[in-house]
């Protein structure tokens, strides 16, 4: 939570008394008349209206069914299309055990995509509850992500929380954006030296602290990989 620092009292005063925009300006003047009881000639001075703008001002104000002088918020849709749609099958999919991301999963593949929060968000209105933890003969018979996926899925989720605006990023997207950059690979006897060359997103890689941090690979034979940025030619040639 951020702490701002306290308004001076006289600045606060002053939004009330000095109004930046029309409206703020009108609901000031007729409220300073019809409430304060503050003489027209003492309003339209603090106000900057003239005597005849203000009582034409007065004069709509007192036959307006409903003044409007703030704004309402608007409100989202109230209905969703995507969920309407996938909900049926959402429910059949929960009753034969699937979790929110294998349903996911299945509308996706059947080009109807909801992401999983969006089908939890289904699941609770329909009233079920978070499925408890299973074994995997109770899971749907489904192909299993293999170790490695596990592990890369880690290491993305390792990256994002160290680059800014990332950190509830999907893998594709971090792959994309991050991963899939073009660089100049540099093997010597004691590292691999990955020299990112300019593109956009290369300062969120700046200030994510990995820059020129060796770091020892196990499965390297202790070779270290440094990060760090391409100082050639503008566009060094490609492989």
């Amino acid at each position: 939570m951020i702490y701002r620092i306290p308004k001076q009292l006289s600045d606060i005063r002053r939004f009330f008394l000095e109004p930046h925009t029309p409206k703020q300006r009108q609901y000031e003047a007729l409220r300073a008349y019809f409430v304060e009881g503050l003489p027209a000639q003492d309003v339209v001075k603090s106000f900057g209206y003239s005597v005849s703008a203000f009582h034409v001002l007065c004069h709509h104000f007192r036959r307006d069914s409903d003044p409007v002088f703030f704004v309402t918020p608007r409100r989202g849709p109230r209905s969703q299309p995507k969920k309407s749609a996938a909900r049926d099958l959402i429910v059949q999919l929960r009753k034969r055990n699937y979790s929110v991301y294998e349903i996911s999963e299945t509308l996706k593949e059947q080009k109807r995509p909801l992401s999983p929060t969006a089908v939890r968000e289904v699941l609770k209105a329909e009233g079920f509850a978070a499925l408890p933890r299973r074994l995997d003969e109770e899971r749907p018979d489904r192909p299993r992500p293999t170790v490695e996926l596990v592990v890369a899925s880690g290491l993305y989720r390792l990256l994002a929380e160290r680059m800014r605006g990332y950190e509830d990023a999907q893998a594709r997207q971090i792959f994309r954006d991050l991963v899939a950059m073009p660089a100049t690979i540099t093997v010597t006897e004691k590292e691999v030296q990955v020299s990112f060359h300019r593109r956009s997103h290369l300062p969120i890689i700046l200030a994510s602290g990995m820059m020129e941090q060796p770091v020892a690979v196990p499965w390297w034979n202790g070779h270290k990989l440094r990060l760090t940025t391409y100082h050639g030619p503008a566009e060094p040639p490609t492989a």
